[in-house]
């Protein structure tokens, strides 16, 4: 059994905690998504049922959101809102994957598709107030990005243009205002940034490479962060209007691949992953101390993780304090994070029980502010949604979170 993870001693400026998994499933979690304070942590737990969204917090634990009515457990939350009040990501239902938005009052609501022959949609981000979301449909085109919001619903960005047809949304900025994603271009797949002013705009390559994958923007969508192939293999990027797309190097040589997952408010903190000869790892960057693998960052501050290995950083809250994402635990299963190089632990935690043995789970394939937007109409879960908030995969190309 994993013994429950506390914050080291020393240094008091840091911390790295287990967030547990649901009961009866296979040990798996994974955290894709944290509020400004670090007091809601969103993801995805194998319960007995199946894969399942899950909301935690410090004095409530790691609580399952259930699902849709009428097919198999399956589904994930993929972003919150900056208050912790708003959640999205995808469930399955009778007709399929679909995306969903979830509030305490009101539960967990579809937000449907882009109504392709196949049904399915699922999202992946959502604007810093909640009133935005954005994702990926299948439309009567092919797979496409959305952008979603009470007064319009569901609306379609296009494609760059390739063969065939295909975008995927993977994120939004905070204002709400700019989608990051990939899409088909002539060239290849493309990392792009659309905007409702200039629409669908790729971002192009790493030199040496032919495809690139946008993963997460900052505040105002002036920096955009993700994977992009180059002559030095698979390495995250770095991308602003002025300076364009530039690579972030590798922690792990030529022939092993580093991604970005999410970046700060400001454009200056940008976490991910990096395979390295040890295996996968998550990495922190910032101008100032370049990459390094989180581990060694939080040892730095005086916080040992012992025999944990932080795989995947997810997710990072607006002003960079707050790190989710995925770990392998002592008893090697993978087990969702929260981490601060410079937060103290949440008042109120409560250390999770220890799981149950069971079998070495596999490591999955590695997601102007309109006014906040009142649910959509609404669709029974199976079981009750979590309680309110307290105050408070990738080798051939990166999926979004889901």
């Amino acid at each position: 059994m994993a013994a429950p993870m506390a914050a080291a001693e020393p240094a008091g400026k840091g911390f790295f905690i287990g967030l547990g998994q649901l009961k009866g499933g296979r040990q798996k979690s994974l955290a894709t998504g944290v509020s400004a304070d670090g007091l809601a942590v969103v993801g995805m737990s194998t319960s007995l049922k199946g894969p399942e969204p899950f909301r935690w917090t410090p004095s409530g634990g790691l609580v399952g959101m259930g699902n849709f009515e009428g097919a198999e457990y399956k589904g994930g939350a993929n972003a919150v809102s900056a208050d912790g009040s708003i959640i999205i990501g995808w469930s399955t239902s009778a007709r399929g994957p679909e995306a969903f938005f979830w509030t305490a009052k009101d539960a967990m609501r579809v937000l449907g598709t882009l109504g392709g022959k196949a049904y399915e949609s699922k999202a992946t981000g959502l604007s810093a107030n909640g009133a935005v979301v954005v994702g990926t449909s299948l439309s009567a085109k092919g797979k496409e990005a959305f952008r979603w919001n009470l007064r319009a619903g569901m609306q379609g960005l296009g494609s760059l243009g390739g063969t065939p047809f295909e975008s995927q949304g993977n994120a939004i900025s905070a204002d709400g205002l700019t989608v990051v994603g990939t899409s088909v271009s002539a060239t290849g797949k493309e990392a792009f940034r659309w905007t409702d002013k200039e629409g669908m705009k790729g971002l192009g390559f790493l030199d040496g490479g032919k495809a690139s994958y946008a993963m997460a923007a900052s505040a105002d969508g002036s920096v955009i962060v993700g994977t992009a192939d180059s002559v030095n293999g698979r390495e995250p990027f770095r991308w602003t209007a002025a300076g364009g797309m530039k690579g972030l190097g590798s922690l792990g040589g030529k022939e092993l691949r580093s991604e970005a997952q999410a970046v700060s408010a400001d454009g200056s903190v940008v976490v991910g992953f990096a395979d390295t000869p040890d295996g996968k790892q998550a990495f922190i960057w910032d101008a100032a101390h370049g990459t390094r693998l989180l581990k060694k960052a939080l040892a730095e501050v005086g916080c040992d993780v012992g025999k944990w290995q932080p795989a995947t950083a997810m997710a990072i809250s607006g002003d960079g304090r707050f790190i989710v994402g995925v770990a392998l635990n002592p008893d090697e299963h993978l087990e969702a994070f929260l981490a601060s190089l410079v937060a103290p632990l949440p008042a109120g935690y409560r250390a999770p029980p220890p799981a149950a043995a069971s079998k070495k789970a596999a490591e999955p394939a590695p997601k102007k502010a309109e006014p906040a937007a009142p649910a959509p109409a609404p669709s029974a879960p199976k079981s009750p949604a979590p309680a309110a908030p307290s105050p408070a995969t990738k080798p051939a190309a990166p999926a979004a979170k889901g």
